[in-house]
């Protein structure tokens, strides 16, 4: 499991838009600003698409990964 650090980022309506079709429009769209480094997280998440939740969650999803039986990565630090 991969947790990233992050605030999400508000645009305007405007910006939204251009960045949401460099995709698929249909999709849902958060965009977030990340406290990893690129490189150190591209190199190891192979994911295409974040599930993204508001709030400090990190110890919490640890949790659930140690009774998933599951390797939890938390890249960044708490903003």
């Amino acid at each position: 499991m991969a947790i990233l650090c992050s605030e999400f980022v508000r645009y305007t309506d405007e910006k939204n838009m251009e960045l949401m079709k460099q995709t698929t429009l249909e999709w849902s769209h958060a965009f977030a600003r990340y406290t990893c480094f690129a490189d150190a997280f591209l190199a190891t998440y192979a994911s295409n698409h974040i599930h993204a939740v508001d709030g400090d969650w990190i110890d919490e999803l640890r949790e659930v990964a140690e009774q998933l039986c599951i390797e939890a990565r938390v890249y960044g630090e708490k903003a």
